[in-house]
């Protein structure tokens, strides 16, 4: 018996210690091989053969007729997407032959490609921070078999200002270095990946031409505020934020900084613009990628109801609409094929389109990413096989043929099935579709003449990938901006990194006295301050000299750039610590800079503003542990008038007990205002019950959280 028991032990011992050991070996995960070859056919023959053997960068028509050159740099952004992906699955298998380090690299050299091309216009980079012109901006199309600017007649006139596209190559540019990718070889890199934060800052106040590169609904040549421009640049900002480019192997100089009062300002737009698109798209497809993959750019409730929005007016059974009256691909419209469609229309001509815009497929293929992001498998199945279902099977007797591999002798047999860019209604159907919308059956855009759609086909790959389960979410997503901020892993190797808004968030107050004069003459009232130099080794700087610091940020002599504009710094970004090489530095904010806001020396409308910025700093502090508001006192402020009687911080109103201030909850009060004293003056009320204030401490200088 004693025998039977010991056996029985040995057994389960042994089971504990196989399954203990397959954990901490980390076991690959078996994958069919035949499924898996299949797809890497399928990238092989679909989207590799149009890559540049020299320059990495693929094409935006492919074997159009006459050749057309052009490359684009958002397409060639998802199109090296899809290639990572695809490598990521083969990085958790035993056996790939050598493919995921061929699919890595082929990848990275696209990446790289377009950073080289927005390295040779730095003059644009620098001209923009002064003028955020249309005629400044970065080009976003080139010359693929070159990396360098595009010459041809047919793009003369293109409007190239689209910041959604330098925000997804930021936020695709983490996500793969990230993985292990070295995207940003040199310090001379890091300083233009710096400057392409700089560049998107401002994406909040610029109007560009948008996703769909034609400005306003009525396409004449005329930007507008986008929000899917404005949601990529805040996700950009995101990801950036406090984010080494060197990945691993760098060090403080190669971490890429981000003002965190740029990142509140976008933040606060696309929650204002939302659900809209923009002043004349009340609802446009372009917010899909942008509220979910790539994008992610908001997890608010107003992303809800922006979805459904576009759900209930664009799906229809060929795709979604890109936005209502949209004549891209129409009959009525199209004069050619690619890039030789017309570029603008009359006036009143969008009427013509209402009802027959063209239905485009890659939103179902956006969706299956999502869903399988998010969990929902089913849903994703639904889109999927919708998807599948508008494939169209080109052979060698069809518009557009495949290319051709030697190495594949299948592709001579089975036809390959491409996605349609969009589908359209043809012209003898027209006025049927106007009396009957949704009525007439639309084609695929090959029957027009038009070439492959590598956009699509690289979306697609990805969205196969995961509704297939070899691709998962922490595979594509590695920053898990799928996810809320609450629901993230915080990242450690950040020194800053955003968070979600935190529901007990206090707000710091320090009070700092500029002369021991000062400081004696409160002390007699009980109120406790600071002087700078009893705060020692912390050094208290105006903004202006932070300014000055954050000149050096991205400046490179060799390529003429001077480095971060010169930009005030806001309210969130002198309430946080900055670590200046030997010193700790608290700036105090611009309220209280006497040569730049001379308003000070009106005391109603200090308080108004101090009371304005504490709420401010309540509701849009995003960072990890607690904002920190320098109270400066100045002996001037002493003796000034006493406060209007409609003034709340009166004596009648102190005396009364109704004056109270509220912090980031509407639901406390954070204080009330004592008994009155002898003598009023609007200073000692204020700095008084600042310091009899439970939440808003002096003493947080030296016992701070907050980065």
């Amino acid at each position: 018996h004693q025998a039977a028991e010991q056996r029985t032990m040995s057994k389960r011992n042994s089971a504990t210690s196989s399954d203990i050991f397959g954990i901490l070996s980390n076991e690959l995960p078996q994958y069919n091989q035949t499924v898996l070859q299949q797809f890497y056919q399928r990238c092989s023959g679909q989207i590799l053969p149009y890559q540049h053997p020299i320059t990495g960068l693929f094409p935006l028509y492919p074997e159009s007729d006459p050749p057309c050159y052009a490359g684009h740099v958002r397409d060639n952004i998802y199109i090296a997407t899809s290639i990572w992906a695809l490598a990521q699955v083969y990085r958790k298998t035993d056996q790939d032959s050598g493919r995921c380090w061929e699919l890595r690299q082929r990848a990275l050299k696209c990446m790289r490609s377009i950073l080289n091309f927005w390295m040779t216009q730095t003059d644009r980079l620098e001209a923009f921070k002064e003028q955020q012109s249309p005629r400044r901006c970065l080009l976003t199309v080139f010359d693929y078999r070159t990396g360098g600017e595009l010459i041809d007649s047919a793009f003369k006139g293109y409007q190239h200002h689209q910041l959604d596209s330098v925000g997804l190559f930021v936020l695709m540019s983490i996500q793969m270095i990230s993985s292990g990718l070295e995207i940003v070889h040199t310090k001379t890199e890091v300083n233009v990946f710096q400057n392409l934060i700089f560049y998107l800052e401002r994406a909040y106040r610029i109007p560009d031409f948008g996703m769909w590169e034609r400005g306003t609904k009525q396409n004449t040549g005329s930007v507008e505020l986008h929000a899917s421009s404005v949601g990529f640049a805040k996700a950009a900002l995101e990801a950036a934020n406090s984010f080494n480019v060197f990945g691993q192997s760098g060090d403080h100089t190669t971490v890429i900084h981000v003002d965190i009062d740029a990142h509140s300002r976008n933040r606060i737009i696309l929650t204002n613009l939302l659900p809209r698109e923009s002043a004349t798209k009340g609802c446009d497809s372009s917010l899909i990628p942008t509220l979910c993959w790539p994008g992610h750019a908001t997890h608010e409730s107003v992303r809800k109801s922006a979805l459904q929005n576009v759900f209930d007016r664009f799906r229809g059974d060929y795709g979604f609409k890109r936005f209502s009256r949209d004549g891209y691909g129409c009959a009525m419209e199209t004069s050619g094929t690619g890039p030789h469609r017309r570029v603008q229309y009359s006036h009143g001509e969008l009427k013509t389109f209402e009802h027959v815009e063209c239905q485009w497929p890659i939103f179902y293929a956006f969706l299956v990413i999502e869903h399988c992001l998010q969990g929902d498998t089913k849903t994703a199945t639904v889109y999927k096989r919708k998807l599948d279902s508008l494939l169209v099977e080109l052979d060698s007797d069809g518009a557009v043929p495949p290319p051709w591999d030697p190495s594949s002798r299948q592709q001579q047999q089975q036809p390959r099935r491409w996605m349609p860019k969009f589908y359209f209604v043809p012209r003898d159907y027209l006025q049927d579709e106007y009396s009957n919308p949704g009525s007439q059956t639309r084609r695929p855009n090959f029957q027009l003449g038009d070439p492959i759609f590598l956009w699509g086909e690289a979306v697609m790959l990805i969205a196969d990938l995961m509704e297939s389960g070899y691709l998962m979410a922490h595979d594509l997503d590695l920053l898990r901006r799928h996810k809320p901020f609450h629901e993230r892993p915080l990242d450690l190797s950040r020194r800053v990194p955003f968070i979600n808004k935190l529901q007990d968030l206090v707000v710091q107050v320090v009070l700092i006295s500029e002369s021991v004069r000062l400081q004696q003459m409160l002390a007699t009232f009980g109120v406790q301050s600071q002087t700078p130099t009893q705060v020692e080794p912390i050094t208290l700087w105006p903004s202006k000299n932070l300014i000055r610091v954050q000149e050096c940020l991205g400046r490179c002599d060799r390529l003429s750039l001077s480095g971060r504009p010169l930009r005030p710094i806001g309210q969130l970004g002198t309430a946080k610590f900055y670590r200046v090489p030997g010193r700790t530095v608290l700036c105090y904010p611009l309220l209280f800079e006497m040569r730049d806001f001379y308003l000070l020396h009106d005391m109603d409308m200090v308080i108004d503003e101090v009371r304005t910025n504490l709420l401010f700093l309540s509701t849009w502090w995003r960072l990890k542990g607690r904002p920190t508001f320098c109270f400066l006192l100045r002996e001037d402020m002493i003796g000034q008038r006493e406060p209007s009687s409609s003034s709340p911080f009166s004596p009648a109103c102190v005396a009364a007990g109704s004056t109270t201030f509220e912090s980031c909850s509407a639901e406390r009060r954070i204080f009330s205002l004592a008994p009155a004293w002898t003598t009023w003056t609007t200073c000692r009320i204020i700095i008084t019950h600042f310091a009899t204030c439970p939440a808003l401490r002096s003493s947080a200088l030296r016992n701070r959280s907050a980065p």
